[in-house]
């Protein structure tokens, strides 16, 4: 894995620069990626309409260090257990939280207990999903998504496998929703507008779209078993 994501927000703290108001800071949204390789760290600026931002890079990748409080004789930096959801940055004198993060690093949560000792990969998505403000649907609530997918698939293709090779490539990872929505549209699905938007809106957190979700809950809906639809 050659990086760790994570969808920021800016904090009221005191090492936020003192010359901007706390309520323009909060609207403000960056991608956080940490590089294993060498263990850099890099920080993009997504652009949010109406904020008065743009996007841009705001950290040049490079190694992060430690605002510590203490003098200390060696530098000390951040390293892969330092990221997680519900974690704290600083850099370039303001602190950012941690709210979110992709597929990979929950991945890598599961596969490294020894550098995540008291964090596991599930608790970690629900903490991601409340801190986005939106909660996750249930699993009977899935069931009538997954249910309603399948009936409109039938009713419009028959109870047949769908090709895979029909069904549009919408990446992996997370997305916003639009570009989700726009390529799910033109893939011509025997699925009307209305209920692939549905789809779409209930794996979107923050202005975020879960795309392996999104694609494992399609390709059910479009004959494919389980273990396929991963």
């Amino acid at each position: 894995m050659n990086s760790l994501s994570a969808a920021t927000v800016l904090v009221d703290d005191d090492l936020i620069r003192k010359d901007t108001p706390r309520e323009t800071e909060q609207i403000r949204r960056f991608i956080i990626s940490f590089f294993m390789e060498d263990e850099t760290v890099r920080i993009f600026e997504e652009s949010v309409p109406n904020s008065g931002f743009g996007s841009g890079i705001f950290l040049l990748r490079s190694r992060l260090k430690k605002k510590t409080g203490q003098s200390s004789v060696k530098d000390t930096f951040y390293e892969p257990k330092d990221f997680y959801v519900g974690a704290k940055i600083v850099a370039n004198g303001c602190a950012f939280v941690l709210t979110d993060a992709d597929v990979r690093f929950y991945a890598f949560v599961e596969n490294h207990p020894e550098i995540y000792t008291d964090i596991n990969a599930e608790d970690q998505k629900r903490l991601a999903h409340m801190l986005k403000g939106k909660q996750e649907l249930t699993e009977n609530q899935k069931m009538h998504l997954l249910k309603d997918l399948r009936d409109a698939v039938c009713s419009n293709y028959g109870c047949l496998v769908y090709p895979t090779e029909a069904v549009p490539d919408i990446g992996i990872g997370l997305s916003p929703p639009d570009l989700v929505i726009e390529k799910l549209y033109s893939g011509n699905l025997p699925i009307p507008q209305e209920l692939l938007k549905r789809l779409v809106d209930a794996f979107t957190f923050d202005g975020r779209t879960e795309l392996d979700e999104v694609r494992a809950f399609l390709l059910v809906a479009l004959g494919h078993d389980r273990d396929h639809g991963k």
